[in-house]
């Protein structure tokens, strides 16, 4: 009885396990920011928890627009904002031109359910329009757990419960 109980559990643990991945990318190949405005993208996600924010940035800053003058900033559905700059988070110069960064920055966790918005703005307006674009590739990943979805976690316990229960009958017979 007690390896049919640990078995059970072992099958329950199993099938309620999560899985890390991409909650959800959102693409920002040719994507155009004006110092005067606010370009702001909404991207609706599932059920998850998000536990990191990857960026891959090529973004071209027209002169004289500089690379430390972007800014982003992603707000969760439950209100929370991760803020970033240029010049501090990203390393971008006080120079037009092309800058990248590819990189990620880890986030307290946070329920990934409904609509993220990702803002994007210049630091200043220099007039110029736009101020910056972004390169390809360029994108912002949400990545954490996402659960198994409960059929699959279902049929797992059955198969599990149905596998032990033909090993003790198999016992019993002998």
């Amino acid at each position: 009885m007690k390896k049919l109980l640990a078995a059970v559990a072992v099958a329950t643990l199993m099938a309620t396990n999560a899985i890390a991945s991409t909650l959800a990318t959102v693409n920002l190949d040719g994507v155009a920011v004006d110092g005067a405005t606010t370009t702001t993208l909404t991207q609706t996600v599932g059920a998850g928890t998000v536990t990191d924010i990857a960026f891959n940035f090529q973004v071209l800053h027209q002169s004289p627009s500089w690379g430390s003058e972007t800014q982003v900033s992603i707000q969760a559905p439950d209100g929370s904002t991760f803020s970033f700059g240029g010049g501090s988070s990203f390393g971008f110069g006080n120079t037009a031109g092309a800058f990248s960064f590819v990189g990620s920055f880890a986030v307290a966790a946070t329920s990934a359910a409904g609509d993220w918005i990702f803002s994007f703005t210049d630091g200043f307006n220099d007039y110029v329009n736009p101020d910056y674009v972004f390169l390809r590739p360029s994108s912002v990943s949400l990545n954490g757990i996402s659960p198994v979805p409960l059929p699959a976690a279902g049929f797992l316990l059955l198969g599990a419960l149905g596998g032990l229960g033909l090993m003790r009958r198999r016992r019993k017979a002998a």
